[in-house]
């Protein structure tokens, strides 16, 4: 259990963190995708991307932070289930904008698709593994120099990555834009 709980815990929480950076390298090219959505009052949307850059990097600070300090469950587990609590919002989110308004942007990241349902798959994915972490705090591998611990880092994030580019990965342009399909001039 401790590997698994090291693991999801290290992934909801750095996925955030990375999420947040992004967001807020990239605020205007995110605040246009946020416009773009038409879900927002207009003249909004800058407070909106703010406030959610600023959630994403104070959450996955603090439990990147007490991951790496001393996995205390006292006050990690908060952190960790404050984290699950905004990518079950996400999901809901997403489902909702996939549903109402599929040809809108993803706002996921600054690269521009369109949402499809891989959006609400990683950010539901993400929160049970960040609930995992935070179920399981009591298991928690402390962060000292060793092998097993480097390695579990370095699973962390290449599973988190992973997951993060899913709706990228997975999503056909061919199939969601049929009007801009080329048309084969070569014989199949």
């Amino acid at each position: 259990m401790e590997v698994l709980a090291t693991t999801a815990a290290y992934i909801g929480a750095g996925t955030l963190l990375f999420t947040g950076y992004d967001h807020a390298r990239h605020l205007a090219q995110y605040q246009q995708l946020v416009q773009r959505q038409a879900i927002w009052p207009v003249g909004f949307e800058p407070a909106v991307v703010r406030l959610i850059a600023a959630a994403e990097i104070a959450l996955g600070l603090a439990a990147v932070a007490l991951l790496l300090l001393e996995p205390s469950p006292f006050f990690l587990r908060p952190i960790l289930l404050a984290t699950s609590g905004l990518y079950l919002l996400y999901g809901s989110y997403g489902l909702w904008l996939l549903l109402q308004r599929p040809a809108a942007p993803c706002a996921c990241s600054t690269l521009e698709h369109p949402t499809n349902i891989w959006v609400p798959i990683r950010a539901f994915s993400l929160a049970g593994l960040t609930l995992a972490g935070a179920v399981l705090t009591g298991e928690l591998m402390r962060p000292v120099p060793t092998l097993a611990f480097f390695t579990i880092l370095l699973m962390s994030t290449g599973l988190g990555e992973l997951i993060w580019m899913l709706p990228t990965a997975m999503h056909d342009p061919f199939h969601a834009a049929p009007q801009r399909r080329l048309r084969s001039t070569s014989m199949p």
